[in-house]
């Protein structure tokens, strides 16, 4: 074990060293286009990249590619860098080792790629095939190509969830749940064996929104008079498609959706044409947006930060940060490190959160309270998602600027309880407690307490009654409005803009420049809070990823999407502190589910 350790650290500096040689030979564009070629996926924060993250991956044969996220900030700024940096000619869109992230960053990159084209310099996008994510990004280009043996994906937006009651009574188990919100669908697979008609109006309202606002966008790219034009029911794209002999590619190009039907050679020549080609490789000239740099102007070097950005990206959990989750410590202690600072001015609170533990929002909310009676203003930006728990810690916020694709609400509290007594007699084994009070009686191994499940339920109704209690102090709503519009409900952008959720739509440009009126500054430098894993963290981090891949990889795709949701939330049932009787009260949006694209 010493010499494999040894041997791993020595592995392990000397791909650092090579990483940090590499990364310091900057590529310099001298009159070149530049390549948006995404690898990987887009988040709103990135796990920094660790040479042995990779080194392990590649030992097991893993493609590497799809584990890259991309920060959706750093790539706005290029891009916008790029329209006025004067060695840029233009913007090529490649998206083949793209694999996705949620609506809203998606439409925070094309508003970017569409700023660009003010610059009146060319947008080419090409692919061999586009996915429905894709096509998003390639429409905001001038021109799109795909290859004669390709296909456009566009199918529209679905969710889906496992139902497993008929699996627990068959098993025996007694699932106890305790919550507030007719709408509050997350507890549904312990109740039913199928989505309820609350759960599926609800889905279908937020569903037909995010559709909606996907045709909306494609649909004027492609220059439609009208989102119908672009996209026709499913039996006139088949009776079309038929017309075609099945060919996918040539029914894309019928429609209009692409330019051309162009094979990768014939694309080539395309890019050379448009934008030249290079002394030294003889291929078409561009530079990687993985080589682009950023430059500091000397203002931004000489000033101090003045404005905190803080992150809240996945579950809400109580603890620390983790990869996919975050923690309610880390948090709260860089929004104590940011009021105590007297140079930051403000906070831009960014929040892309399905929720999670109550007491984890509680002690988030009670640092943002403080921050803010320290007379510093609080913008929270939403992005793919600010339901239930990541709406809560939101509520100190002096301004809620959200996304066209937010999904956000979700004011609903649940708590769940399991107990397997039935389960144990099946099998002949049977427990017995003694306690001095009904109330300490509760194991997962014996039937609750009817005082106990009364007092879990007061509780979880006490927690509703907070919460629609926060949400109406700071939106300035009675009780009785807030109660009508939470019970658990989720609501995309505008319709949270209407029932005042929210106070404007737009993405993180638009809440600089609230921060902007509200403190005063014109020049904004921003200090981003993050916490680095140590050494050992990350060694242990990678090792694990890298084997949690390969495991991944003998996964059927149909079944990732589950998968992942439940490694995410493994987190928030793991860590999250046990609250009254020894359930975990949760304010959860588990409906509110990025796969919908």
């Amino acid at each position: 074990m010493r010499e494999t350790f040894w041997n791993l650290l020595m592995i392990f500096f000397i791909v650092s060293m090579i990483g940090s040689i590499s990364s310091s030979n900057q590529i310099e564009p001298k009159q070149s286009a530049l390549l948006l070629n995404i690898t990987g996926t887009i988040v709103d924060k990135p796990v920094p990249e660790n040479p042995l993250e990779i080194w392990f991956a590649e030992m097991m044969g893993e493609d590497t590619s799809i584990r890259r996220e991309n920060s959706i900030f750093e790539l706005v700024e290029k891009i916008k860098q790029a329209k006025s940096d004067t060695r840029i000619t233009g913007l090529i869109i490649s998206l083949s080792k793209f694999y996705g992230s949620n609506s809203a960053n998606l439409q925070t990159l094309g508003a970017a790629i569409e700023d660009f084209k003010e610059s009146k310099k060319p947008v080419i996008a090409f692919a061999d095939s586009l996915t429905q994510q894709d096509y998003y990004l390639a429409s905001f280009a001038d021109e799109i190509h795909i290859a004669p043996y390709g296909s456009v994906d566009i199918h529209g937006f679905a969710t889906s969830n496992l139902y497993f009651k008929s699996l627990l009574d068959t098993l025996g188990v007694n699932t106890h749940v305790f919550r507030v919100g007719t709408y509050k669908s997350a507890v549904e697979p312990y109740l039913r064996d199928d989505m309820s008609p609350e759960a599926r109006e609800m889905t279908n309202r937020f569903l037909t929104g995010l559709w909606d606002n996907y045709l909306e966008t494609v649909s004027n790219n492609r220059h439609f008079l009208k989102k119908e034009e672009f996209f026709t029911d499913s039996n006139s794209l088949i009776t079309e498609l038929k017309a075609n002999n099945g060919n996918m590619a040539k029914l894309a190009y019928e429609k209009k959706w692409v330019d051309s039907l162009s094979d990768r050679s014939q694309i080539e020549n395309t890019l050379d044409f448009k934008f030249g080609i290079t002394d030294k490789e003889n291929s078409s000239n561009y530079i990687s947006i993985y080589d682009y740099t950023l430059n500091n102007t000397l203002e931004t070097l000489a000033s101090k930060p003045n404005i905190a950005v803080i992150t809240i990206d996945g579950p809400i959990v109580d603890g620390f940060n983790g990869p996919g989750y975050a923690g309610a410590d880390t948090i709260s202690e860089q929004i104590s490190e940011a009021r105590r600072d007297p140079d930051i001015k403000g906070l831009i609170l960014r929040v892309n959160s399905p929720g999670g533990s109550v007491t984890a929002a509680e002690v988030i909310h009670a640092e943002l309270e403080a921050f803010k009676l320290a007379g510093k203003p609080i913008v929270a930006s939403f992005g793919g998602l600010a339901a239930s728990g990541g709406y809560w810690v939101a509520t100190p916020a002096n301004y809620i600027v959200a996304n066209e694709n937010t999904l956000t609400g979700s004011i609903g509290i649940f708590g769940v309880i399991p107990t397997i007594e039935n389960s144990l007699a099946k099998v002949g084994v049977f427990s017995n407690s003694v306690a001095t009070t009904e109330f300490g009686s509760g194991t997962v191994t014996e039937a609750l307490p009817d005082a106990l499940k009364q007092m879990i339920q007061l509780n979880i109704e006490y927690g509703y009654q907070r919460f629609i209690g926060l949400v109406s102090a700071s939106r300035h709503m009675s009780f009785e409005r807030v109660d009508a519009i939470a019970q658990g409900q989720v609501w995309i952008a505008k319709d949270a803009l209407k029932h005042k959720l929210i106070d404007e739509i737009g993405n993180f440009d638009i809440a600089l420049e609230k921060m902007k009126s509200l403190t005063e500054i014109n020049q904004l430098t921003l200090k981003w809070y993050k916490k680095e894993p140590t050494f050992f963290e990350s060694i242990m981090l990678q090792m694990n990823a890298a084997v949690d891949s390969k495991l991944s990889s003998y996964i059927p795709e149909s079944l990732m999407p589950y998968v992942k949701s439940l490694s995410q939330y493994e987190a928030l049932l793991s860590q999250t502190t046990p609250s009254v009787g020894g359930a975990k009260v949760f304010v959860l949006c588990e409906t509110c589910s990025d796969n919908a694209f």
